[in-house]
């Protein structure tokens, strides 16, 4: 059996697929309904203030689908990749891995591409649910921007999961690697206090999807994309550094 055959196996056959899906599925029908009834839900005052709640949207749907799946959805599928990737954690089975791979690229590559098609195609579909019911609740966008715009958004998932699998290679142990990726992906937001860092970082493709529907162009996420695109093939080449050199201590 094949590498990538046993990574999908493993995906399929522990759930972690479904756990991936689920959510962005889920986010994917409720950031709709929660842009319909938002205004609804606030009161008009509250007290002496009055509150004032613009009508929604239809770009507020996806905006609020993609902002909850590169939060709460990319977290869930770092829970499900960080123990594949940490293939160091228990001795025993690194010896085992070693014993039936001639390097470590042929062992985190398929771990990584494997988890990360299951993640794109996840959120995928959860924007293509998002942009069905938007289009019905608060009207019509182009479904082609919208996957013009699901470009950057993918390329975001991709740094996210290549941070996670740097960390695992790097601190051989699930925990610590789910908390330092956890901890980097929520402080690097923080780095765009300056207009000048905000272009570069990777966050700052977060946005990219309603800001492209709504017909903007790639050229303002031009250097945050390549920012981050730089960044992914550099954690995995690390990640593979890693990997080999411990098999060279065993």
């Amino acid at each position: 059996m094949n590498r990538w055959k046993l990574e999908w196996l493993r995906l399929v056959r522990t759930k972690r697929w479904l756990a991936i899906l689920g959510v962005f599925v889920l986010l994917g029908i409720l950031a709709p309904v929660t842009a319909y009834f938002l205004p609804r839900l606030v009161p008009a005052t509250t007290g002496s203030i009055r509150i004032e709640v613009l009508p929604p949207h239809p770009y507020d749907g996806i905006a609020y689908y993609v902002d909850n799946a590169l939060a709460l959805g990319v977290f869930v599928a770092i829970i499900a990749a960080v123990s594949p990737f940490t293939v160091d954690a228990h001795r025993g089975l690194s010896l085992f891995y070693r014993s039936r791979v001639p390097n470590a690229g042929k062992l985190i590559i398929p771990k990584y591409l494997v988890v990360l098609a299951a993640t794109l195609v996840s959120f995928v579909v959860g924007l293509i649910l998002c942009w069905g019911e938007t289009s019905l609740l608060l009207g019509h966008i182009a479904l082609g921007r919208v996957l013009l715009g699901s470009i950057l958004s993918c390329t975001y998932i991709a740094f996210a999961l290549a941070l996670s699998l740097a960390l695992s290679s790097l601190l051989r142990a699930v925990l610590p690697a789910l908390g330092f990726t956890v901890a980097f992906l929520l402080v690097i937001p923080f780095l765009g206090a300056s207009s000048l860092a905000a272009r570069w970082i990777p966050s700052n493709l977060v946005g990219s999807v309603g800001t492209i529907a709504a017909g903007g162009g790639f050229s303002s996420y031009g250097p945050a994309a390549g920012m981050t695109v730089s960044a992914t093939v550099i954690l995995v080449f690390f990640s593979i550094f890693l990997v080999e050199r411990i098999r060279d201590s065993l």
